[in-house]
């Protein structure tokens, strides 16, 4: 009888499916652009409400502003920080980690 030992190599011990380096990239990106976007709301909201009566916006037409744009700052924020981790994330077999961060 003739034994042969046989070597199995699988795709997950050579490159892991995730980069928690990229993961942590884009979180802080994201929360930076939620952060200058929202200054910058604060401050266009600002400008929009007047302290006395009857000038400036109404408080409905503010409260729908306000509510849309809060949804576009999360789309954005979450676009962007997808975006960067996903670009500072390896492909899994083309190159190893860490010999360049981008493409």
């Amino acid at each position: 009888m003739v034994f042969e030992s046989v070597e199995i190599s699988t795709p997950a011990e050579e490159s892991p499916a995730v980069s928690w380096p990229a993961i942590a990239a884009g979180a802080i990106a994201a929360a930076a652009m939620t952060l200058v976007l929202l200054a910058f709301g604060a401050g266009m909201g600002f400008s929009a409400v007047s302290p006395w009566g009857n000038s400036g916006i109404s408080t409905s037409t503010f409260q729908i502003s306000t509510a849309l744009y809060l949804m576009v700052v999360a789309l954005l924020a979450s676009a962007l920080g997808g975006y960067v981790a996903g670009r500072f994330a390896y492909k899994m077999g083309r190159r190893p980690y860490p010999r360049s961060l981008l493409p």
